[in-house]
């Protein structure tokens, strides 16, 4: 999986933009984010996502549920997760220094893509499903979620790929 991403980064690799802090939306009145925002924000209140242990590329579920309640209102299960035991917990670090060779030895402007992708991927179509998450899942308000989870991600992934070139 980390291949197919890094080619696609690397076909769309660019100038690396100066980083700078993103705005902070408003969500005023009438607004488009304001509008998104809702429709996300339903759309996490009314199912339970479901979110697999994910080892090498591979999509694992067991028996060991569990939930996530939104903090405001306990009967709705916003999340389902399943708990890793001892094995899974081995196979995924297995896993991980597994891929991390293939990882460092990418040449650094293709990782670098990488970021600046997932950055670009917040700051539009993803915006409001990273905010309405953050507001049901740790019951902050839009401004709260706005500053922690969208902006100072997106900051995080483009000031970060700056400074490592």
């Amino acid at each position: 999986m980390l291949s197919r991403i890094a080619r696609k980064s690397s076909r769309t690799a660019g100038a690396i933009p100066i980083a700078v802090n993103d705005p902070i939306l408003p969500y005023a009145p009438g607004s488009a984010e304001r509008k998104a925002l809702r429709e996300a924000l339903t759309k996490v209140e009314s199912t339970c996502k479901d979110i697999p242990i994910i080892v090498g590329g591979q999509e694992i579920r067991n028996e060991n549920v569990k939930y996530q309640v939104s903090p405001y209102n306990h009967s709705q299960k916003i999340a389902k997760y399943y708990w890793a035991d001892k094995d899974l917990l081995t196979k995924a670090a297995d896993a991980a220094v597994a891929a991390q060779h293939e990882w460092e030895h990418r040449p650094l402007r293709d990782r670098v893509q990488i970021f600046l992708k997932a950055s670009e991927m917040i700051k539009g179509p993803k915006r409001a499903d990273i905010c309405a998450t953050t507001m049901a899942g740790q019951a902050k308000n839009v401004i709260q979620a706005e500053i922690d989870a969208a902006c100072e991600l997106i900051d995080f992934f483009t000031f970060n790929a700056q400074s490592a070139l």
